[in-house]
């Protein structure tokens, strides 16, 4: 079970650096982003418990 955990995990933070990768390059209208993995991955848990409302709230 923790092998299958383990790649649903990698699914999910591949797809939302791949979602955050297209938001960037659409925003600064680059043709590439080079970034690095734990950039996206950060990206992607932040994208993610925005979603699920979870974030940093700054005030």
């Amino acid at each position: 079970l923790s092998l299958a955990a383990d790649n649903q995990n990698m699914i999910k933070v591949t797809l939302y650096g791949y979602i955050v990768t297209n938001i960037l390059r659409r925003i600064i209208k680059e043709k590439s982003v080079n970034v690095s993995f734990e950039q996206a991955s950060d990206l992607a848990k932040g994208y993610n418990d925005s979603l699920l409302g979870q974030s940093k709230i700054a005030i």
